[in-house]
């Protein structure tokens, strides 16, 4: 423990820390900056559900970005964990079929515009107005004035 301690605070240890804390918090703040950013110019063409999609994937792109090189800063094997990685995906796309079909409808929903924000629809039984399309739900308010999520089936 006492080597330990003293290669800490001798600054052995102590510079790779530090350079890792100033890429993370430097990561959280680019992709905060970089997703609003990549945000404002698809909404200037393209309308705020396109937007919110390209905002979320660009900041968890970047910020994986930044934490793939914090972790090279303090000299993780980043094959291993990219190997762990891929055979972790395999098993979570099997457990999550379900959630995998819903986001692919959820996609083709937003892209072919089926019906918009403020629509009134029609889905089995239910009729209501459109408040939300998300990746995997949409969301809407019957005339009882109930709140009703449907998945993207």
């Amino acid at each position: 423990m006492q080597e330990i301690w003293s290669n800490l605070v001798g600054g052995t240890q102590l510079i790779p820390i530090m350079r890792t804390i100033v890429i993370v918090a430097a990561g959280f703040a680019f992709a905060r900056l970089g997703s609003l950013a990549a945000e404002r110019m698809v909404t200037a063409n393209l309308d705020g559900h396109r937007g919110m999609i390209v905002r979320r994937a660009s900041h968890y792109l970047i910020l994986a970005l930044f934490l793939i090189t914090a972790l090279h800063q303090l000299g993780f094997n980043l094959s291993a964990l990219l190997g762990a990685a891929g055979i972790a995906s395999v098993a979570i796309g099997f457990a999550s079929q379900t959630s995998a079909s819903n986001l692919t409808s959820g996609l083709f929903l937003i892209g072919e515009e089926s019906f918009r924000i403020g629509d009134v629809i029609r889905i089995g039984d239910t009729t209501g107005e459109v408040l939300n399309i998300d990746l995997l739900s949409v969301k809407l308010r019957t005339f009882d004035n109930l709140f009703i999520r449907l998945p993207d089936e």
